[in-house]
């Protein structure tokens, strides 16, 4: 719950996003009852679908994470990633001191450098979530382009088993003449030869934008440093 009506940037699919008023202050909500299944989850998960709800951006966080946590099943394994994005983060003595020393040294190095180490927080985090982003999109186009490549791949056998299903023996001077294994064995090695360079592509694509991201998303958190 926020102390008052902020600009929030969440989509709001489930409509959930609602005002609770206090006396004379009026603090933005989002309620779980929007979101069907959500009655039945553990207080903790609970946090965690209020944070969705109130986080939704449509690329980092989706719809889908939200039902996905709304339809959480304990006894099943874990299919979806989710992420969580806490307003603060609270730590004890062991860690939290060292932390906040952490950061007051950094603060000072930035400055020394003539930075902003707001600034430079802020970018980083913006840069991190744009390349979960943008791996997201590899990962699902990835998986597409290999289904169509398997797709391709199996349809000339779709399509001579549907010929030899509509008309039984069609194939059958391709199994008893000469030409007819000279031509089976030509096709069989096209089909093997255009299979194996379209995967050898894909990995060298794949390669390539990984190769390629590194360096340059690395330019790009650290530019704000320099």
């Amino acid at each position: 719950m926020s102390s008052g009506i902020t600009k929030n940037s969440s989509l709001n699919s489930f409509d959930a996003r609602d005002t609770l008023t206090v006396g004379e202050n009026d603090y933005e909500i989002y309620r779980l009852d929007a979101v069907p299944g959500t009655e039945k989850l553990p207080y903790s998960l609970k946090v965690l679908a209020e944070n969705l709800l109130r986080t939704e951006d449509g690329a980092n966080i989706t719809k889908d994470h939200i039902q996905a946590i709304a339809n959480w099943d304990p006894s099943a394994d874990p299919s979806v990633e989710i992420q969580f994005t806490p307003a603060r983060v609270i730590m004890q003595d062991f860690t939290g001191v060292p932390c906040i020393v952490d950061l007051a040294t950094m603060r000072e190095a930035v400055g020394d450098l003539g930075g902003n180490l707001p600034l430079v927080l802020e970018n980083t985090a913006s840069t991190i979530r744009e390349m979960n982003r943008l791996d997201g999109v590899v990962k699902s186009k990835t998986s597409e382009g290999r289904a169509q490549l398997w797709v391709l791949a199996l349809f000339p056998f779709f399509i001579c088993g549907a010929f030899n299903w509509v008309e039984e023996g069609y194939f059958e001077p391709l199994q008893t003449t000469v030409t007819g294994y000279i031509v089976t064995m030509v096709a069989v090695a096209f089909w093997m030869a255009l299979f194996t360079t379209s995967k050898s592509c894909a990995g060298v694509v794949l390669a390539f934008i990984k190769h390629w991201s590194a360096p340059a998303r690395h330019a790009f958190s650290t530019k704000f440093v320099m």
